[in-house]
């Protein structure tokens, strides 16, 4: 039988906050899909790859398909490997780098699998009125499996006594924006979801809002399956998400080449989740490894974008936190030269009187001293130049 403190202590476990460390869509390059009976092999090929290019390049990927006519032609170019599923569907894995050299030379913009996170507050129209979304009930689940498909880093908040205090039906319903965002801060996601799901009778309805950053969508979607109406809301989320965060292709020669000083990693395990991390980034060559000093290390990658975008990027990883630059290292004092006295030129003193001297040269002039020679001051170094700094948490 447990005993008071190991209750307490499961019940502190279990209402414990869900934070998202890092917005990373697992298994980013991977899909999954039906199919058809007698459905040829080369459809579905192309089918998979047509999500992979919607997922990396946005929905406008495809608007120009005249890009990637070679690679839709023969979608195994672009694969690691392809089998089946449990339930009989398609399970195709790409190749990054070379689905990242063919946005390049497509010149395509493009989101890695980095990306914001994304709260949902959702809620379901019932006959007693609206309720919480079941976490365990069909619409999480369809949910769910829409986000995986489309790329969102989607998550459900716990709906426990806090957040209940907070957020009720209603301010979901209502799409109280200052509410929610607030509420979202919890979890350290990005952005704030809401949806309202109402059944109809030709099918289903999702009025849904969102609030990224600055920016803010919203909509409303009908469809005869809640498979097809949750797809259709994912497709908008990750458009937005596109929208905000999307950085510009570029070949080899044109990247930017940054440097990342980073405190505090330690262990192996730390340095590999930072790896990562600038790899996804869009590069196609590994983080190139600088300098290790204790546990501040130091690497060198490229990344096609601004030092904005960069930022923004490097800012949805929640264990990387941006520091200021160290203070330049203040330059050494350049020594004064003493005047040096020529005894060729120098005259001599003599006596005028009762405590007075007068200097006289060899013509007879009074001399003065020469003024010495000082240096400016040597200038500040600035820091380097495309170089950020962080600490690791």
């Amino acid at each position: 039988m447990y005993s008071m403190r190991k209750i307490l202590l499961l019940l502190a476990l279990t209402l414990a906050p869900v934070t998202l460390q890092a917005a990373v869509v697992q298994s980013f390059y991977q899909v999954q899909l039906p199919v058809a009976e007698d459905q040829p092999r080369d459809e579905v090929m192309r089918q998979a790859l047509e999500v992979m290019l919607t997922r990396l390049g946005g929905s406008e990927a495809l608007s120009k398909p005249d890009r990637f006519d070679k690679a839709l032609a023969d979608p195994s170019t672009m694969m690691r490997r392809m089998g089946s599923t449990d339930d009989g569907g398609v399970d195709v894995e790409f190749e990054p780098a070379q689905l990242r050299e063919l946005m390049s030379a497509a010149r395509q913009p493009m989101l890695g699998p980095t990306r914001p996170g994304v709260m949902l507050w959702a809620v379901e129209e019932r006959a007693l009125g609206s309720e919480f979304l079941n976490p365990g009930g069909e619409w999480a689940e369809v949910l769910s499996a829409a986000a995986q498909h489309r790329a969102v880093a989607l998550s459900f908040p716990l709906i426990d006594l806090q957040d209940r205090a907070e957020v009720s039906e209603e301010t979901i319903v209502e799409a109280d924006k200052a509410t929610l965002v607030k509420a979202t801060e919890r979890y350290e996601a990005s952005a704030a979801l809401a949806v309202h799901i109402i059944q109809e009778s030709a099918g289903w309805k999702l009025d849904w809002n969102m609030w990224l950053d600055d920016e803010a969508g919203k909509g409303s979607i009908s469809a005869e399956t809640p498979e097809q109406a949750a797809d259709e809301l994912m497709l908008r989320v990750a458009n937005q998400v596109f929208s905000q965060y999307a950085v510009s292709s570029a070949s080899a020669g044109e990247l930017g080449s940054w440097i990342i000083v980073v405190d505090d990693v330690k262990g192996l395990d730390a340095f590999a989740s930072l790896q990562r991390i600038l790899q996804q980034l869009g590069s196609q060559v590994m983080p190139q490894l600088q300098a290790i000093n204790g546990s501040q290390v130091r690497l060198k990658f490229d990344f096609p974008g601004s030092e904005a975008q960069l930022q923004r990027l490097l800012a949805l990883d929640q264990r990387l936190i941006k520091t200021q630059a160290p203070a330049p290292e203040p330059a050494p004092a350049m020594p004064v030269s003493p005047a040096v006295s020529d005894p060729a030129v120098e005259g001599e003193t003599v006596g005028e009187g009762a405590g007075t001297e007068t200097q006289v040269d060899g013509s007879g002039g009074s001399a003065s001293p020469e003024p010495e020679l000082v240096p400016p001051p040597a200038p500040t170094p600035e820091p380097a130049a495309n170089t950020l700094y962080y600490r690791w948490r």
